[in-house]
C-alpha cells in the first residue's frame, strides 16, 4: 500500500495542479468578460405622460430612448432612462424628483417646458445633480447645475420680426399666456420689433385657465393690427382663434412652435410661424421605422440633450456633478438629431430656427 500510494503521489499532485490551473484560467476568463461589461449609467426623465401635455411628454420619452437606442452602441457606459410621470403639475414634479435622485439614484434629470424646469432647478443646485431643461428660459441656467436646450426666445422673434418687415407688416398685436415662457417671449419680441419700428398696439395678457376671450378680442382689434402674434399653448390657442374667427375677424395670425402643437391645424391654414429646425431625414426615417412616429422637434430637443450628456460623460472614470460639469464644458459640437449643432455655451444651447406655415392642414417648410 505504501508502494502504491508513493507511485500516485505524483499523479494525484499534477492532476491537482492542473485542476487549480484550469480553473484559473476559467476564473479569469470571467473576471475579464465582466470587467468588460459597461457600467450603468441613469438618467431620469420628468414630463407629463397623462394630462392635456401627455403628446408632448411622451414624444420627450420616444426622443430619449431613441438616443439611447444610438448612444449604446458604442458608449463606455450603458444608459438607462427612467421616466416618470408629473401631469405637469409641481406637486408632482417635487414627488418624482426625490424618487429620481434619491432612490433611483440617477446621474442626471432630463425635465420638460419651464414650469418643470424651474421647479427642478433649485433642488438639483441643492442635490447637486446635472439637469437638463427642454426649454428656452434663461431663469433655469442661472442655477448651478441647470442647462437649457430649444430654439432661444431671440432666434424665434428675430426671424419672425424680419420676415412681418419684408411683408410690409408694422403694427401687430400680441396674445400670451401669463406664465414664464409667455413673458418671455414677449420681452423678446418687444426688443426685436422696436429695431425694426414695428409698433405692438396692443397685448392680451390672460391665465392659463381662461376660456372666454370676446371682450378682449373685440377691444384688441380696435387698435387695427395687421398680424396677431398668439404666444399661446392648447386648449386655449383653439379657443382664442375659434372665438377670434367667430367674431368676424380673418387678420392673419403667426406663433412661435405652437401651431405645430395643435391637432386642429385646419384653424391656421396659409398662417405661417416659426419653430425649432426638423430633424434630419435620415432620422425621420429611422425613428419612423422603430416607433411608427413622425420625429417631432420635441423628440428632437430630447435626442439632442442625451447626446450631449453621454458625449460628456464617457470621457469620464469618475462620475460627479461637478465633474460631468467641467466635462460638458467640452463639448463643443454634435452630429445631432437636426445635423451638426455648434455649442458655444453648455448652459444655454441654442438651436436653429425655421420658418413653417399651415399647407392642407399639415405642416411644411415655407419657402420663400
Amino acid at each position: 500500500m505504501v508502494q502504491i500510494t508513493k507511485k500516485y503521489k505524483n499523479t494525484i499532485l499534477l492532476v491537482i495542479g492542473l485542476m487549480l490551473i484550469f480553473g484559473g484560467v476559467r476564473l479569469t476568463k470571467q473576471q475579464t468578460k465582466s470587467d468588460r461589461q459597461p457600467n450603468i449609467v441613469k438618467i431620469g426623465l420628468i414630463a407629463p405622460f397623462t394630462g392635456e401635455f401627455a403628446d408632448k411628454g411622451k414624444e420627450l420619452k420616444d426622443g430619449s430612448l431613441f438616443a439611447l437606442h444610438h448612444i449604446n452602441k458604442n458608449s463606455k457606459y450603458k444608459y438607462e432612462l427612467i421616466a416618470e410621470d408629473n401631469r405637469f403639475l409641481a406637486r408632482d414634479t417635487i414627488t418624482v424628483y426625490n424618487k429620481l435622485v434619491h432612490q433611483d439614484k440617477v446621474s442626471a434629470i432630463i425635465s420638460m417646458w419651464s414650469t418643470t424646469g424651474l421647479a427642478v432647478a433649485p433642488l438639483a443646485q441643492k442635490d447637486k445633480i446635472v439637469h437638463f431643461a427642454v426649454d428656452n428660459s434663461s431663469k433655469i441656467a442661472d442655477l448651478d447645475y441647470s442647462h437649457i436646450i430649444s430654439a432661444m426666445p431671440d432666434t424665434h422673434t428675430s426671424l419672425s420680426v424680419s420676415k412681418m418687415k419684408k411683408d410690409g407688416v408694422n403694427n401687430i398685436a400680441v396674445v400670451i399666456q401669463n406664465d414664464t415662457w409667455g413673458n418671455n417671449m414677449l420681452n423678446s419680441l418687444s426688443k426685436e420689433a422696436k429695431k425694426e419700428n414695428i409698433k405692438i398696439s396692443s397685448i392680451l395678457r390672460f391665465n392659463l385657465n381662461q376660456r372666454d376671450f370676446r371682450i378682449p378680442i373685440n377691444k384688441m382689434m380696435e387698435d387695427k393690427p395687421q398680424m396677431i402674434v398668439l404666444v399661446i399653448d392648447p386648449p386655449a390657442l383653439e379657443i382664442f382663434t375659434k372665438q377670434l374667427r367667430e367674431l368676424g375677424y380673418k387678420i392673419p395670425l403667426t406663433s412661435f412652435e405652437t401651431f405645430g402643437y395643435t391637432q386642429y391645424k385646419d384653424l391656421y391654414e396659409g398662417d405661417w410661424y416659426t419653430d425649432a429646425k426638423d430633424p434630419t431625414d435620415d432620422m425621420v426615417k429611422d425613428f419612423r421605422h422603430k416607433y411608427n412616429k413622425d420625429f417631432t422637434a420635441t423628440s428632437a430637443h430630447a435626442y439632442n440633450a442625451i447626446l450631449i450628456l453621454s458625449k460628456a460623460i464617457d470621457k469620464l472614470d469618475n462620475i460627479t456633478a461637478d465633474n460631468i460639469e467641467e466635462s460638458l464644458k467640452t463639448v463643443k459640437s454634435i452630429e445631432g438629431a437636426t445635423g451638426r449643432l455648434e455649442i458655444p455655451d453648455s448652459k444655454i444651447i441654442a438651436e436653429p430656427t425655421i420658418f413653417k406655415v399651415i399647407k392642407d392642414g399639415q405642416t411644411s417648410l415655407l419657402k420663400e
